[in-house]
């Protein structure tokens, strides 16, 4: 179907993400601050908790990492 993202590709992007994870985390990177439209925001942090809800098993490990370091809130 078109506009139907599969698991195949979400596993794609997750293995780059992963690996840009992996580089980006030996790297000292300045903090910064950035400053969303309120709308933009408050939908992204309910898209956010709505996968919370019943996360994969990796999701949840990957979140819960981002969270303790504060990449997320």
């Amino acid at each position: 179907m078109i506009g139907v993202m599969s698991d195949e590709t979400y596993r794609g992007d997750a293995a780059v993400l992963g690996q840009v994870g992996i580089v980006l985390a030996g790297i000292d990177l300045p903090k910064l601050q950035v400053q969303l439209p309120r709308l933009l925001a408050e939908k992204a942090i309910a898209a956010w908790n709505e996968k919370l809800t019943n996360p994969r098993p990796k999701r949840k490990l990957a979140r819960s990492a981002c969270g303790a370091t504060s990449q997320v809130r």
